[in-house]
């Protein structure tokens, strides 16, 4: 292949390679609308010569290796995308480079719709309040509910949503009172757990939380990472920022690598059904946009330091966790086979006993 034996490649060159990889559908036409897009890079040299004649020296890449495999992902994430625009923010996640004028236009178009949709104040109470009261009632008690839920769910699903994308938010009579019903249906699915395994378990006291939040540092969240904080700092990022996020990336891709790679030596000892990944590919790319938009929000708020002490411990951590349960999974791993068995037996218990949906209502009744 050229991309093995030559330290330049051509496009001619590149879609010849492409097909000996099984690629045959590709065409220069396609992958020149590749490299004029941004998808793939520019040329490192242009080529000489006037039209297209057999004077004209063509244009070619100087690393063709790099390009070869940027061209593969290009392929396999048409496999999930429709559009090539939808592409640009993918393969930065991956590593590629890309102009910084696309993965801004691609961090913005999302955060952008969402917070101008939500801009707007009347007298008293937020809009975005009633708005949100308003999805949440239909998402739960509409003709087309998708949730199954109790009546007062609507105000712990209320609450959450506020937090997430009402920078002006009050934690008020109204959140407390979302919090409350959240920690009533929390108590009646322990309860569940406790009368399935019997009252000498006890149930992990952190799956009831009690910091008296709808979530785990949900001031903290809305203050610093609510949807118009994301937006603003996606709107004003410089390229320094965008650079620096990039770096971030990497590391998050070899931590995400350690996870795949415990995961793989799990494998063996889980229940059969647990034993796939997402097929979805664009789930883990949505996991990364939110880190992108978390990313910039905090180094604009000043918690760049931390995040450069914070990530590279949680990679070394990482690094020291998997060669411990390395050696250790030889031991342990008929254990985890046996305990994985008897919680699957127990999530299918939960779920198929319509108990637990009564005594849930019951208790945000009460």
């Amino acid at each position: 292949m050229q991309a093995e034996h030559s330290k330049t490649m051509t496009q001619d060159e590149l879609v010849q390679d492409l097909h000996l990889l099984g690629y045959e559908h590709v065409s220069v036409t396609r992958v020149a609308e590749w490299r004029k897009s941004g998808l793939l890079p520019a040329f490192t040299s242009a080529g000489e010569g006037q039209g297209r004649g057999p004077g004209r020296k063509k244009g070619y890449w100087s690393n063709p290796a790099e390009v070869l495999k940027q061209a593969e992902s290009i392929i396999e994430l048409l496999k999930s995308y429709r559009r090539l625009e939808d592409l640009y923010l993918p393969l930065w996640q991956l590593g590629y480079s890309i102009p910084l004028d696309r993965v801004r236009a691609a961090l913005r178009e999302p955060l952008a719709g969402a917070a101008k949709e939500l801009d707007i104040q009347i007298d008293g109470r937020s809009a975005i309040e009633d708005m949100i009261d308003d999805a949440v009632a239909e998402l739960l008690h509409g003709k087309r509910s998708l949730v199954k839920a109790p009546d007062d769910a609507d105000a712990a699903l209320s609450a959450a949503v506020n937090v997430v994308t009402n920078a002006k938010y009050k934690f008020d009579e109204e959140y407390e009172y979302g919090v409350s019903k959240l920690k009533a249906w929390e108590q009646s699915i322990a309860a569940h757990c406790r009368k399935f395994l019997g009252d000498d378990i006890a149930v992990n006291p952190e799956f009831v939380g009690d910091d008296n939040n709808i979530f785990p540092n949900a001031p903290f969240i809305n203050q610093h990472l609510s949807l118009p904080h994301l937006a603003a700092a996606v709107q004003t990022c410089t390229n320094e920022d965008l650079m620096r996020v990039h770096h971030d990336l990497a590391v998050g891709r070899e931590i995400l690598k350690l996870l795949r790679q415990l995961y793989e030596l799990v494998l063996p000892y889980l229940p059969t059904a647990w034993r796939t990944l997402p097929n979805e590919i664009t789930v883990f790319f949505n996991f990364g946009q939110l880190f992108i938009w978390a990313d910039l929000a905090l180094r604009q708020q000043g918690f760049g330091p931390l995040l450069d002490e914070i990530l590279p411990a949680i990679l070394d951590a990482s690094r020291k966790d998997y060669d411990t349960a390395a050696r250790e999974l030889i031991v342990v791993g008929p254990e985890i086979e046996n305990a994985m068995a008897a919680f699957e037996h127990l999530l299918e218990n939960i779920t198929g006993d319509s108990a637990v949906l009564e005594e849930g209502a019951s208790a945000t009744h009460a």
